[in-house]
């Protein structure tokens, strides 16, 4: 139909169709937080709050202390959250914080944007993230959480985000649902430039 070649609905063979949400796209090299694309795109972030503790740094796996840059007697906050745009779940967080930057962060809801708390309560200046992304087979744990079957491909992007210094303030690796992601790479030959963007894809498919 005219709707769908205007990208105002999308077709799926054996789905049916539903409404499209254009997708917001950004710049990855700037740093925006889940919650601020999800509103951007029109949509209401919220997020639940799976598992919030404080641990012992001897306790994390190796690779977020070499992250982190931090030795085993070092104290961590441990969050792992769901964030979801109009009640659909996107992505499955797992951070590591440094908890001397942050304390008394358990007095603070965590229900939005940790950037803002970040930023706002602690005055801490974010000045860059490092970040990977790869392709994932999601487990049952994670296709459950995430509304999708087990077994399905996801996108894992792992990033250490840094304050003033290049102090690094949180290692995390978050997981997208397989439809809510996508990155898209420019580059231009002639100036030997290339331009990194990142765009989240916040389609509502509980109208299928």
């Amino acid at each position: 139909s005219n709707l769908v070649s205007e990208g105002l609905l999308k077709f799926k063979k054996g789905v049916g169709t539903f409404i499209q949400v254009k997708p917001e796209t950004g710049n990855l090299h700037g740093i925006t937080s889940f919650t601020e694309n999800a509103k951007k795109a029109g949509m209401d972030p919220t997020s639940e709050v799976l598992r919030f503790e404080r641990i012992k740094a001897a306790d994390v796996d190796i690779i977020a202390n070499e992250k982190l840059q931090i030795d085993n007697s070092e104290d961590l906050y441990r969050i792992e959250r769901l964030r979801k745009a109009n009640d659909s779940p996107m992505i499955l967080e797992d951070r590591f914080i440094v908890a001397k930057y942050c304390p008394g962060l358990f007095e603070h809801s965590l229900k939005s944007s940790l950037y803002a708390i970040f930023e706002e309560i602690y005055g801490l200046n974010i000045t860059s993230t490092d970040e990977t992304i790869q392709a994932v087979i999601l487990d049952d744990y994670q296709a459950d959480l995430l509304g999708v079957d087990s077994g399905m491909a996801g996108f894992l992007v792992s990033a250490v985000g840094y304050i003033d210094d290049e102090v690094p303030l949180w290692w995390e690796t978050t997981l997208h649902k397989p439809d809510g992601f996508e990155f898209r790479c420019k580059v231009k030959p002639k100036q030997n430039q290339q331009k990194l963007e990142g765009r989240v894809l916040f389609n509502d498919n509980e109208n299928r």
